[in-house]
């Protein structure tokens, strides 16, 4: 019976570090992909202000990626007691965003720059709700 103490205890301890080694590396990752979010989602905005196609694909792809990086790490990591009871909505607003993301590259596809602003504004939408769910 020790011996299954020892080794339960073990696993329990390679687990925690494990979890405090990838909480650790993932927070500065979520940190830097809010903020290279919100310097994507003005760049993106002088775009349409220009009126460049070129230059919305290409923001587009790059908030994509984000988005996709985003989705990797859970919810739960970033959600404090206060936030936690909102994961659900918040886990939507990811959903929709990477949507709207996915939308806006099919409309920049078929050359429709007008459905690909609508879908910018959808997806500053979800950006704005779900930093209003962290703020309450």
């Amino acid at each position: 019976m020790s011996n299954y103490k020892n080794v339960s205890k073990r696993f329990f301890l390679s687990l925690c570090f494990a979890y405090f080694v990838y909480a650790e590396n993932a927070a500065p990752d979520f940190v830097n992909i809010m903020l290279n979010f919100e310097k994507e989602m003005n760049l993106i905005q002088e775009a349409f202000l220009k009126n460049s196609q070129t230059l919305v694909e290409v923001r587009q792809r790059r908030l994509k990626k984000l988005s996709n990086q985003l989705k990797e790490i859970p919810t739960s990591f970033y959600l404090d007691k206060k936030t936690r009871k909102f994961q659900n909505l918040i886990d939507l607003r990811v959903m929709r965003m990477d949507e709207e993301l996915e939308a806006m590259g099919k409309a920049l596809k078929r050359k429709d720059i007008d459905f690909a602003f609508q879908n910018y504004l959808n997806i500053l939408n979800e950006c704005n709700s779900c930093h209003i769910l962290f703020h309450r």
